[in-house]
């Protein structure tokens, strides 16, 4: 996996272009190849260039796609959706599909610092279907580890558009974590930080950045999982309302103007 990242991360022009920020373990003895602390990169400038390199695949009809990329398209083309089946008895494997999309859309670059797992409902998740969340931070010469969280289904049976909407979920929540592992975590303070956040992540992780990388993967997505299925939005739209809600009662406490900022990249 890690000999495959580094060849990904050498040869794509969206990361290769950017200036590195590298991490690295002081004491060499503790580092293991299972604790790689990935490069990190300008959050705006690696969402731009992530998004100009879909782009460009694109507007070639799939040409320059890397031989992990084709072969997850042939198993998310093999594979054979139980529709009609109870979403109990017959639930979708998680593993399976974050493997598909990690390898096509991130080139195998997320697996190395993410799990994920299906969770019950409880009062404690009520307001979210999905979540992604560090298990551990870049702290101390550690890679970061990540758990991507995703709300089990209540009974009900399997239709095409209800798996969709789960794997949008699933895909949602990948971008999240791909921005995560590779951008630099803002070190302002204060009302600089605050800003910061607003123009870069997001103040609920759903800033332009994020909308950026997103909008990429939903596009690339239509373009190359199948004529069959709707359009893949990433739930972008509600994402970004929950973002406006959180700017302006940001605003509100701080005393700030940042919302009449927001037009000029939504």
């Amino acid at each position: 996996m890690h000999t495959l990242l580094k060849r990904w991360l050498h040869k794509c022009h969206w990361l290769t272009s950017l200036d590195p920020r590298p991490r690295v373990c002081k004491e060499a003895s503790r580092c293991t190849e299972s604790t790689v602390i990935p490069t990190s990169y300008v959050c705006e400038e690696l969402a731009s260039e992530f998004a100009k390199y879909w782009s460009q695949i694109q507007e070639d009809h799939g040409e320059g796609l890397e031989e992990i990329q084709l072969n997850a398209l042939s198993r998310w083309q093999a594979f054979h959706f139980k529709l009609g089946k109870s979403t109990e008895e017959h639930p979708l494997p998680l593993d399976f599909f974050v493997e598909i999309f990690d390898d096509h859309f991130f080139l195998g670059s997320l697996r190395p610092y993410i799990k994920a797992k299906m969770a019950d409902e409880t009062p404690a998740n009520a307001d979210w279907i999905g979540l992604t969340s560090h298990e551990r931070l870049r702290l101390f010469g550690r890679a970061p580890a990540l758990q991507i969280e995703i709300k089990k289904l209540p009974l009900q049976l399997w239709t095409r558009k209800l798996v969709q909407d789960f794997l949008a979920v699933l895909l949602h929540e990948m971008t999240h974590a791909f921005l995560m592992i590779y951008s630099i975590p803002t070190s302002c303070l204060g009302n600089w930080r605050y800003r910061t956040l607003v123009e870069t992540e997001g103040l609920t992780g759903h800033g332009p950045c994020w909308v950026m990388v997103a909008a990429a993967v939903a596009a690339e997505a239509d373009r190359s999982l199948g004529g069959l299925w709707g359009s893949w939005d990433l739930v972008i739209a509600r994402a970004r309302s929950l973002e406006r809600d959180a700017l302006r009662d940001g605003d509100d406490r701080k005393g700030l103007h940042m919302h009449d900022q927001e037009s000029e990249w939504v």
